[in-house]
């Protein structure tokens, strides 16, 4: 029986509101809110009220 195939990383870039903007390797069913917690989260006075925090993120 085939082994199964390791699931790739999302790359995502993460700018805006956060304490660390940059490129973050996520695991592929990361949503929004991962995203920003991965950036060191939001900073004053970032809002995510345009944001949909449950939405995957999507690789590129």
């Amino acid at each position: 029986m085939p082994s199964p195939i390791a699931a790739k990383s999302a790359m995502v870039h993460v700018t805006g509101g956060v304490a660390n903007p940059g490129v973050y390797a996520l695991p592929p069913d990361a949503r929004v809110l991962d995203a920003i917690e991965a950036a060191g989260g939001l900073v004053d006075p970032a809002s995510t009220n345009n944001l949909n925090l449950a939405q995957p993120v999507v690789d590129g």
